[in-house]
C-alpha cells in the first residue's frame, strides 16, 4: 500500500513544479515591455498610479516589473489640422479660418506634461490654438487685412502659439494659414478691386511699351539720320580726294612733259623761239581740228599744209 501511494504523490509534486516554472517564466517575461521606435515612455505601477520619476525611456526593451507599464508619448512630431474655425474681424464681419500647425513634446518635460494632462494634451494644444487664432482675427479688418495681409496675420499667429506650447511642455514646429472664408458680398468687392487693379496695371504696362517703342523709333531715327550725315560726310571726302588725285596727274604729266620738251631742246641745240615753234607744231599736229582758232587760220588748206610740214 505504501508504495502505491507514491507514485501519485510524486506525480502531483512534478505537475506542481513544473506549473510553477510556467508560472514563473511567464511573469518573468511579463515583466518586460517594449517601445516601439519613435516613442518615449514613463513608467507607471498599475497597482498604485504611482510614477518611476527620473528616467524617461526611449526605444528599446526594459525590465519594469510585473505590476508597471509604460505612458506612451510620442517622440516625433505631431500634426493638427482645423477648419472652418469661426471668429469675428475688428470690423464686426464673420470669418471662417483653416489652419494647420506642428508641434513636438519635450522630453524633458514629460513629467510636468503627465501632471497636467495625462494622456489628453492633444485637445487641449487643440483649444489652444482655436483660441489664439479667434482671438488675433479680432486684431485685423477684413478689407484690406484678409485681403493683402495674410502672411502678417499668419506669423502673429504662430508667434502668439509658440509661447503658449514654449509654457505648455512642448515646441512648435510649424504653423500655418490655409485659407479665409470671408463673407461673400466683400469677397465680390475684393474681386473687383481686384480685376481693377489688373486692369490699371496692364494698361499702365501698355503705356509704358508705347513709349519704349517711340523711344526706341526716335533712337533709329537719330541712327538713321547719323549714317545718312556720315555717308554725306564720306562721299564729299571722297570727291574730294578724287579731285585732288586728278590734279595731282595732271600736275605731274604737264611737268613730265615740258621736262622732255626741255631735254629734246637741248639735245638740239635749240633757241628759245625755235623750242616755243617746235610745242607749237606738235600741238597743231595732235590736234588739227581743235587747235585752228589757236593759230588764227580759217581756212583748213593751211592747217593741212601745217601738219604736213610738222616735226
Amino acid at each position: 500500500m505504501g508504495k502505491g501511494a507514491e507514485g501519485p504523490i510524486n506525480g502531483g509534486c512534478v505537475f506542481c513544479f513544473g506549473l510553477v516554472y510556467i508560472i514563473s517564466v511567464s511573469l518573468f517575461f511579463s515583466s518586460f515591455e517594449l517601445l516601439n521606435p519613435n516613442k518615449i515612455g514613463i513608467a507607471k505601477d498599475t497597482m498604485t498610479n504611482k510614477l518611476t520619476t527620473g528616467t524617461v525611456y526611449f526605444e528599446g526593451h526594459y525590465f519594469l516589473g510585473l505590476t508597471k507599464k509604460f505612458e506612451i508619448y510620442p517622440a516625433r512630431s505631431i500634426s493638427m489640422y482645423l477648419k472652418s474655425i469661426s471668429a469675428t474681424s475688428s470690423d464686426n464681419l464673420a470669418v471662417s479660418l483653416d489652419v494647420s500647425c506642428q508641434y513636438r513634446l519635450n522630453p524633458d518635460e514629460i513629467f510636468k506634461l503627465y501632471a497636467k494632462f495625462s494622456q489628453s494634451y492633444e485637445s487641449y494644444y487643440e483649444s489652444q490654438v482655436r483660441e489664439v487664432v479667434q482671438a488675433e482675427t479680432l486684431n485685423w479688418e477684413t478689407q484690406p487685412d484678409f485681403y493683402v495681409n495674410r502672411v502678417q496675420i499668419g506669423n502673429a499667429m504662430r508667434k502668439t502659439l509658440k509661447g503658449i506650447f514654449n509654457t505648455s511642455h512642448a515646441e512648435l514646429v510649424g504653423f500655418q494659414l490655409r485659407s479665409v472664408d470671408l463673407p461673400d458680398n466683400l469677397e465680390e468687392a475684393i474681386r473687383d478691386t481686384i480685376v481693377a487693379a489688373q486692369l490699371t496695371t496692364t494698361t499702365t504696362i501698355e503705356q509704358a511699351a508705347t513709349l519704349k517703342r517711340t523711344e526706341a523709333s526716335n533712337v533709329e531715327a537719330e541712327a538713321d539720320a547719323e549714317i545718312e550725315e556720315i555717308d554725306a560726310q564720306a562721299t564729299a571726302t571722297g570727291t574730294l580726294i578724287k579731285a585732288d588725285a586728278s590734279a595731282m596727274y595732271t600736275k605731274k604729266v604737264t611737268k613730265a612733259r615740258a621736262n622732255a620738251l626741255l631735254y629734246t631742246a637741248r639735245a638740239m641745240n635749240l633757241t628759245k623761239s625755235q623750242m616755243f615753234e617746235l610745242l607749237w607744231q606738235q600741238t597743231v599736229a595732235a590736234n588739227p581740228w581743235s587747235s585752228k582758232a589757236s593759230v588764227g587760220f580759217d581756212d583748213a588748206t593751211m592747217l593741212d599744209n601745217l601738219i604736213t610740214t610738222s616735226i
